[in-house]
């Protein structure tokens, strides 16, 4: 027992002080949550997918249709029907632009790993809206602007 307790003590020792390896936010993220600050709108409505860490919603400050799903206790009764039209819209599925209408949406933001996944579809924001911002695998898309329309935030 007592060599067991030595030798955890130098491998303690030899080792160092502890070291946090975990990140929330990527640089990339970060700078898409401060691109949110400064250049939309106080006012904007966003559609994001379904991550709990998503930098939209922890440093863009602005509204958001809902985050992640997970979290279902913080919606209304109607948490289900909203989540079912949030994957529709972010899957360019039939309907998705009456359902932007509706919720009042004027932005949508994802990654490249929600386009990767599935979630959310680039191909139907690139043929139906202005993209807005384009870095580091992050999409933003102006909802009411057309594909080489002029938007105020690019």
């Amino acid at each position: 027992m007592l060599s067991m307790c030595t030798m955890g003590f130098f491998t303690l020792v030899l080792s160092g002080p502890p070291q946090l390896t975990f990140q929330l936010l990527s640089r990339e993220d970060v700078a898409v949550g401060r691109y949110i600050q400064e250049k939309l709108p106080q006012d904007a409505y966003i559609l994001v997918g379904d991550r709990h860490n998503n930098p939209v919603t922890m440093l863009g400050n602005r509204k958001v249709l809902m985050t992640f799903s997970g979290w279902y206790n913080l919606y209304d009764a109607n948490w289900a029907t909203t989540l079912a039209n949030r994957s529709a819209m972010l899957g360019g599925q039939e309907g998705a632009d009456g359902l932007m209408r509706q919720y009042g949406l004027n932005y949508a933001a994802f990654d490249q790993g929600e386009v990767a996944s599935g979630e959310a579809n680039l191909d139907y924001y690139n043929q139906h809206y202005g993209l807005v911002y384009n870095l580091n695998g992050w999409y933003i898309f102006d909802l009411q602007h057309a594909p080489g329309s002029a938007s105020p935030n690019q």
